[in-house]
């Protein structure tokens, strides 16, 4: 859908539920910005949250090959930098993992610092990926493999993509109702605001 027909939509769906007296069209910002402009600028932020929280089954999965760097002195394990359009992982596998790693560790957290144990980290059987960050990007560190070809047989992933591209009906729904949500906000509705959240809340199934 385009960003135009999906501001009307995000219109609607306001004087749906709004108790403002003041006509919508009529409503403008301090620096004179008209509603269009303010639901348009709204429109990626509020694709983010669905991105964000949707469940998988609603959204497009992406997949890809990312680089892969062995530890040089640990051989057992490594990073896998993740693309440019990485937001959130669905699942990826070393060739050699009897399962797939589907929630990240998060570095320093309790999971990430037992694997600096080789006894007791994660391995085939029951594979852990830890979520960094390093000047290369987002990284994962993948813990661990006896495959000396540190092979990934599957990288799924949400990435991130505007507005326009969000594709499931439900999604573009609970979409433009946070979209409503959040232009409700600015200008000071904040029970409208809260309704057309809960609205979309009850999409995110």
């Amino acid at each position: 859908m385009d960003r135009v027909a999906l501001v009307n939509k995000v219109k609607t769906k306001i004087d749906e539920i709004s108790t403002l007296d003041t006509p919508l069209q009529a409503i403008t910002m301090a620096d004179e910005k008209p509603i269009d402009t303010i639901i348009e600028s709204l429109l990626d932020e509020s694709a983010l949250e669905i991105l964000l929280k949707a469940p998988f089954h609603r959204l497009d999965i992406a997949s890809a090959t990312p680089t892969i760097t062995q530890d040089k002195t640990d051989t057992t394990t490594g990073k896998i930098t993740a693309p440019e359009d990485f937001l959130r992982l669905v699942s990826f596998r070393m060739d050699d993992w009897e399962r797939s790693v589907t929630e990240l560790s998060i570095k320093g957290d309790a999971i990430s610092r037992r694997q600096s144990n080789k006894y007791i980290r994660g391995g085939q059987s029951r594979p852990v990926g830890v979520l960094s960050k390093s000047d290369k990007g987002i990284e994962i560190e993948y813990y661990s493999t006896k495959s000396t070809s540190h092979k990934l047989s599957e990288f799924l992933y949400i990435k991130k993509t505007s507005a326009e591209n969000i594709t499931d009906t439900q999604m573009i729904e609970a979409m433009t109702w946070i979209c409503a949500g959040r232009a409700l906000l600015i200008v000071g509705n904040a029970d409208d605001a809260k309704n057309a959240y809960d609205n979309a809340q009850s999409l995110m199934i």
